[in-house]
C-alpha cells in the first residue's frame, strides 16, 4: 500500500477579518461573533465556524501534526491569523514541535513589533496578498481603502526586520492584463516567491465572476516567460492550475519548470501531499474544498488522515477501465463522492463529453493523457459539479491529441519523494540538508547527489549544497544559510 504524507498543511485559524474580499473561500467576516454555519459535507452535521480551536486544542492539533508529519510545512492563516492573540503562542509551539511555520496574511497589520516578534517565535516566512498594481483597484477587490498601501508598508518591514515573505495574486478578470507588472511589483519589493492563484469557486468565489477557458489558457501562456525571466531572482508558480504542466510541456518538454507530485497526485496534491484544517477543526483535502474527513476534537489527525472516506477517495485517481468517448452527453459520477451534472456547451461550441470508467477522475480528466503529470484541480471540480472526482471545467484541453498515450515527465522535479542518501554526506551537509522542507527535501537530496555523479564527486559538501540551492530560489525562503 502507497503512503500518502501529509508535507503541507494550511491551517484557517480564524474565520475573523479586517477585510472584506470578494473572493473569499472561507467566506471570512469583521467582527467578533458569527452566526453562520455550514454544512460538513463528509460528515452530513452542520457545525458553526464561531467555535475556533482555543490555545491548548490548537497546541493539541500540533502534537499530531509533528507525530504524523515531522517537519511539515504548516500554513497558518485565515481569515486574517494575526487577528488572533495568541498567534504567537501557537506559531511558537508548533516550531518547537519542528514544524516549518509560515504565516500567510493580507498584509495590513505588519509592524516592526509583530515582525520581531514572529521572527523570534520561529516562523520562517510570510506570505502577503497582492492584487493589483492600482492601490484603487487592490482597496475594490479587497473591499477596504489603505489595504494597498499598508501591505506595501508591510513588504517594507518584512525586508527591514529580515523576514522572508512571498507574493499572492488571485487572478480573476479585472487584473488579468497586470500579471507581469504584479510580478515586476513583487520582485521589486523583495518577495522571494511570486504565486499567482487561479480563483476556486467555493465560498464567496462562487459569487465572484471567474475566467473563461479561453482567458485561464492566456494567463498560464503569460506565466512562461516571467519564470525564465526571474529564474534565480525570484520563483513564479501558477497556483491552483495543474493545467499549466501541460502548458509547459506543450511548449518545452525539456522545460526546467515542470514540476509533479508522486504517488499519482499530478499537479494536485489535494489530500495526497496537503490538507486544510478549519477553525473550527474540520479537516478537508483541500481549504478550497469544502467536504470533510472528521472533526479533531472528535478524531485524531492520523485517524482522519488514513480512514476518511473523502481522504481515501481523492486518492483513487487512476481509472482501473479506460474512460470511453459517450456518443450522447454523459456524466455518471462515482457513487462513492455524490451527484454531477452534465458539461453542456462551451463558448458556443460543442463539446465531446466524456463518460466515466469506474472509480477515479471523471470526465475529460479521467480519460487525458496527462492525468498523472496534472489531473486538474479537485476543488475547481467540486465547486462546478459537486464531484470532487470530476474534470476540471476551466481546462480546454480536450484527450485524444497524442492518441491517450500517458504523457510523464521522468526528468521533472518531484515533490513528496522520500529522503534517500546514497552517496556520502559531511556532518555540515547533513544538517544543512535537514534545513529543507520535508515536502521538497527528497527532490533536492536526488538532485545533489545526481549533479554530484556528474561532477565525479562522491562526497557531498556543504559547497556543492550551496552551489544547487542557489538555483533553487524557492528553498531559500525556508532554509538558513549552509
Amino acid at each position: 500500500m502507497l503512503e500518502h504524507k501529509s508535507y503541507v498543511i494550511s491551517w484557517n485559524l480564524t474565520r475573523r477579518c479586517n477585510l472584506a474580499c470578494e473572493h473569499c473561500y472561507i467566506d471570512a467576516y469583521q467582527g467578533k461573533d458569527d452566526p453562520g454555519q455550514i454544512a460538513r459535507v463528509g460528515e452530513k452535521v452542520a457545525a458553526t465556524f464561531s467555535g475556533e480551536l482555543s490555545t491548548q486544542e490548537c497546541f493539541t492539533v500540533i502534537d499530531q501534526l509533528a507525530e504524523a508529519s515531522p517537519q511539515a510545512l504548516l500554513i497558518l492563516t485565515g481569515g486574517e491569523p494575526l487577528l488572533r492573540r495568541d498567534v504567537f503562542d501557537i506559531a511558537g509551539y508548533a516550531s518547537q514541535k519542528g514544524l516549518w511555520v509560515v504565516v500567510g496574511t493580507n498584509g495590513v497589520l505588519i509592524t516592526e513589533t509583530l515582525a520581531r516578534k514572529l521572527k523570534e517565535v520561529g516562523v520562517k516566512g510570510m506570505s502577503l496578498s497582492l492584487d493589483s498594481t492600482q492601490p484603487e483597484k487592490h482597496d475594490r477587490f479587497r473591499g477596504v481603502q489603505g489595504a494597498f498601501r499598508n501591505t506595501m508598508e508591510g513588504t517594507r518591514i518584512l525586508t527591514r526586520e529580515g523576514l522572508p515573505f512571498i507574493i499572492q495574486t488571485t487572478l480573476h478578470p479585472n487584473n488579468l492584463q497586470e500579471i507581469e507588472s504584479i510580478a515586476n511589483l513583487a520582485h521589486t519589493l523583495g518577495a522571494k516567491v511570486f504565486n499567482l492563484y487561479f480563483l476556486v469557486s467555493t465560498g464567496r468565489g462562487a459569487y465572484t465572476t471567474t475566467l473563461t477557458p479561453t482567458q485561464y489558457e492566456s494567463a498560464m501562456h503569460q506565466l512562461l516567460p516571467l519564470q525564465k525571466a526571474f529564474a534565480g531572482k525570484m520563483l513564479v508558480n501558477a497556483k491552483c492550475a495543474p493545467h499549466y504542466q501541460r502548458i509547459l510541456y506543450e511548449t518545452e518538454p525539456t522545460s526546467p519548470f515542470l514540476r509533479t507530485f508522486n504517488l499519482g497526485a499530478g499537479g494536485c496534491p489535494a489530500g495526497t501531499h496537503y490538507l486544510g484544517i478549519t477553525p473550527n477543526g474540520d479537516m478537508t483535502p483541500c481549504p478550497y474544498l469544502p467536504v470533510y474527513g472528521g472533526n479533531l476534537r472528535e478524531k485524531s489527525f492520523k485517524d482522519i488522515w488514513e480512514n476518511s472516506e473523502v481522504f481515501i477517495n481523492i486518492r483513487q485517481r487512476k481509472n482501473p477501465v479506460p474512460p470511453t468517448l459517450s456518443s450522447t452527453p454523459v456524466f455518471s459520477p462515482s457513487p462513492l463522492v455524490g451527484e454531477g451534472r452534465v458539461r453542456g456547451k462551451e463558448d458556443g461550441n460543442d463539446r465531446k463529453e466524456w463518460g466515466e470508467g469506474g472509480i477515479g477522475l471523471g470526465g475529460r480528466c479521467g480519460a487525458c493523457e496527462f492525468n498523472s503529470a496534472c489531473g486538474g484541480c479537485r476543488a475547481r471540480a467540486y465547486g462546478e459539479t459537486g464531484n470532487y472526482m470530476a474534470e476540471d471545467a476551466l481546462c480546454s484541453y480536450e484527450p485524444g491529441k497524442y492518441d491517450f498515450k500517458e504523457i510523464s515527465f521522468p526528468g521533472a522535479a518531484t515533490y513528496g519523494l522520500e529522503e534517500k542518501m546514497d552517496l556520502v554526506w559531511t556532518q555540515e551537509a547533513q544538517e544543512a540538508i535537514s534545513r529543507v522542507p520535508s515536502f521538497v527535501r527528497g527532490m533536492v537530496t536526488r538532485s545533489v547527489e545526481k549533479m554530484a555523479r556528474e561532477k565525479g564527486i562522491s562526497t557531498i559538501d556543504t559547497e556543492l549544497l550551496q552551489e544547487i540551492r542557489n538555483r533553487l530560489p524557492a528553498h531559500k525562503l525556508f532554509a538558513r544559510p549552509a
